[in-house]
C-alpha cells in the first residue's frame, strides 16, 4: 500500500511539472536526476514514467532518456478538433442536466474584469474546473474519457501559448455567453457559444505560437496555413 502511494505521488508531481511546462516539451528527463530532485527511489519514478508514457506525455527513448513529448501543430489541431466535436455536443445533449447553482457560481467567478499576472492562476483553475464540469455532464464514459485524455495536453498548449491578459478577459466573457443560455434552459444556444469559444481559443493558440520567440519548434508554413484567413506559402 505504501509503495502504491509513493508511485501515485511521484506520478502526480512529474505530471504537474509536465503539464505546467516546468519540464518543457522536447526536453529530456533522467531517472537518476528525477530521484534526486523529487526524493523518490527508482521504482516509484519508473512506474510514474510508465503511466505518463501511456498518456502520451513522455516517451522513453533507449540510450537517450525520457523525452517530454513535443507539442506540434498536428497535435494542437487534433486537440481542438476533438474538443470542438465533443464539448458542444455534450452541452446540447446534456446541458439541461447541469446544476444551475453550480452554473451561477461559475458565472460569478467569470464576471472578472481585472485579471492581472498575479491573479491569472486563479482564472486557469476556474477554467479547468468549468470544462471538467461540462465533461462530467456526459453519461457516455467513452466520450468523457476522450476529453479527459486530452485535458492535460490542452493545459500545456495554454501555458506555452502565453499569458495574454486581454485573451483571458475575452475568455471570461465567452464563458458567460455559454452559461447564460444554460441558466435560461437553452442548451442549443450554449452549444453554439461553446463552439465560438473553442474556435477563438484555437486561433489564439496558433497565432501566439507563430511568435519567433516561441519555445516550441513549429513548421511556420504548416502553422500559417492553419490560421483563419491565411494561406500557406
Amino acid at each position: 500500500m505504501k509503495n502504491k502511494a509513493l508511485q501515485d505521488r511521484a506520478y502526480e508531481i512529474i505530471k504537474e511539472r509536465i503539464t505546467s511546462c516546468v519540464y518543457q516539451p522536447g526536453t529530456f528527463l533522467n531517472t537518476i536526476a528525477l530521484q534526486d530532485q523529487l526524493g523518490f527511489s527508482r521504482t516509484p519514478i519508473r512506474e510514474a514514467i510508465g503511466r505518463l508514457e501511456q498518456e502520451n506525455l513522455v516517451r522513453v527513448i533507449p540510450k537517450k532518456g525520457i523525452l517530454v513529448c513535443e507539442l506540434d501543430i498536428h497535435l494542437i489541431k487534433a486537440i481542438y478538433e476533438t474538443r470542438m466535436v465533443l464539448e458542444p455536443y455534450i452541452i446540447n445533449a446534456h446541458g439541461d442536466k447541469l446544476d444551475k447553482t453550480e452554473l451561477q457560481a461559475f458565472r460569478l467567478r467569470f464576471n472578472w474584469k481585472d485579471i492581472t499576472p498575479e491573479t491569472k492562476e486563479h482564472f486557469y483553475r476556474y477554467d479547468d474546473d468549468f470544462h471538467a464540469f461540462i465533461r462530467a455532464a456526459c453519461p457516455n464514459i467513452y466520450l468523457a474519457q476522450a476529453l479527459d485524455r486530452i485535458a492535460d495536453q490542452s493545459r500545456r498548449v495554454r501555458v506555452l501559448s502565453g499569458n495574454v491578459i486581454r485573451r483571458l478577459e475575452e475568455t471570461c466573457a465567452e464563458h458567460i455567453s455559454i452559461i447564460d443560455p444554460l441558466l435560461e434552459g437553452d442548451p442549443r444556444t450554449a452549444a453554439g457559444a461553446m463552439m465560438v469559444h473553442l474556435e477563438n481559443s484555437r486561433t489564439t493558440a496558433f497565432s501566439l505560437l507563430l511568435d519567433l520567440n516561441s519555445p516550441v519548434p513549429l513548421p511556420f508554413h504548416d502553422l500559417a496555413s492553419s490560421l483563419p484567413g491565411r494561406q500557406g506559402a
